[in-house]
């Protein structure tokens, strides 16, 4: 996000100006804005990628429904799944970039 030059001017694009990237720089909190008020008043089921087969296990027995839900793994496999590293910068960027998300993740989480 602080880079200059191409890769730079994408990474701010996609973040800042979103409507032209479908709905990649489009956090949780943009999908929610319209809505937080409502939040306090619903039964909410967090889902998270990290832990999608546990949570979909849990929200299945809490609904009592009765359903196959074992996940299926396809594109699991992809040539940049162990390129992970993020340096101090990077992450700096990108913690001011999503803190709202955090913020309306952890209301969600109440």
């Amino acid at each position: 996000l602080e880079q200059r030059g191409r890769c730079g001017d994408l990474a701010r694009a996609v973040i800042q100006s979103p409507e032209g990237y479908a709905h990649v720089g489009k956090g949780l909190a943009w999908y929610l804005a319209n809505v937080m008020d409502c939040l306090p008043r619903l039964n909410i089921y967090l889902v998270r990628t990290e832990t999608l087969q546990a949570d979909i296990d849990k929200l299945i027995k809490c609904r009592s429904w009765k359903v196959d839900n074992k996940l299926k793994h396809i594109h699991s496999e992809y040539s940049m799944k162990n390129n992970t590293f993020l340096s101090e910068v990077g992450r700096s960027s990108l913690l001011r970039v999503v803190n709202e998300d955090y913020r309306v993740t952890s209301i969600l989480e109440q």
